[in-house]
């Protein structure tokens, strides 16, 4: 009996060995990029990143340097499944018509005050951005410290060219990205506002940290027109539902760049100005 039950026990251990050796045969087997698959798939980023970084100059289609930018999103907290809600918006067609274009305040004579002029832009701005609500309250949160992976990962995304048969897919996930980033900046302006509340534009105003304005408004502002730009690359697609909504925020968002721009107030003119919208309208 105990001859038999070691025989058991060798047949057992000869099974176990022969399957160890077929499943590391299999591992060994699998290419750098099923690999990096396999590590995002069961969320080892940093261990993708690696091998992905080392491997995407043999990059011909794009597939590793997409791989790679999906890799450093993981890594900032992002991934398709958790941010299917948003994410979906880029998928789904859409059945409304385009939207009509708002009115924006025409440009001021010289007598008039152009940080008065401003002020009306941001309402403006705000107002719209209000109306589109729903689209910042979908976007995932990041913390701070993951900000620089999710630069990577559109830095890589971006590096993808024209010829490349990536690249279609890879516009269309900057859009996602830059949006994310963009939806990010303009949460740290409003920290005290619930977005799954509707915030109407005075909710806004009341509801925004002119500091964190001054500090966050240029970088936001810069990943939103990206995400313009990258959703103006795949035109030939289906209209996407996404896409009718970043409308409705382009008109204001660069008009209110260009005053910005051309007019370039003070950090300190900016402040008066945000703070006497708040004395305004909060109470």
């Amino acid at each position: 009996m105990n001859w038999t039950n070691a025989r058991r026990r060798s047949y057992l251990f000869l099974a176990l060995s022969l399957l160890l050796e077929a499943c590391q045969h299999k591992s060994a087997s699998l290419s750098n990029l099923e690999k990096a698959e396999q590590w995002v798939n069961e969320r080892r980023f940093q261990d993708a990143i690696t091998l992905l970084e080392n491997d995407v100059s043999k990059d011909a289609d794009g597939h590793r340097t997409l791989l790679l930018s999906s890799a450093y999103a993981g890594a900032a907290g992002i991934n398709l499944i958790d941010s299917y809600s948003f994410f979906s918006g880029f998928l789904i067609e859409s059945n409304s018509p385009p939207p009509k274009p708002r009115k924006i305040p025409s440009t001021p004579d010289k007598q008039k005050d152009n940080l008065q002029y401003l002020a009306q832009l941001v309402q403006a701005y705000l107002m719209t951005l209000a109306n589109e609500s729903h689209l910042l309250l979908s976007i995932p949160r990041l913390t701070k410290e993951s900000r620089p992976q999710l630069t990577q990962a559109i830095l890589t995304a971006e590096s993808i060219a024209k010829e490349q048969s990536t690249y279609v897919r890879a516009r269309q996930y900057l859009v996602f990205l830059n949006l994310i980033q963009f939806g990010n900046y303009m949460k740290n302006v409003f920290p005290s506002v619930d977005f799954a509340e509707n915030p109407s534009a005075i909710d806004l105003i009341c509801g925004m940290e002119p500091q964190s304005f001054l500090v966050n408004f240029e970088q936001a502002i810069s990943s939103f027109q990206a995400a313009v730009l990258a959703l103006g690359d795949i035109q030939s697609m289906k209209p996407m539902k996404m896409r009718t909504q970043i409308q409705e925020l382009t008109g204001s968002v660069e008009s209110l760049k260009k005053q910005f721009e051309t007019d370039r107030p003070n950090l300190s003119q900016i402040s008066l100005m945000l703070n006497g919208m708040q004395q305004s309208y909060c109470p």
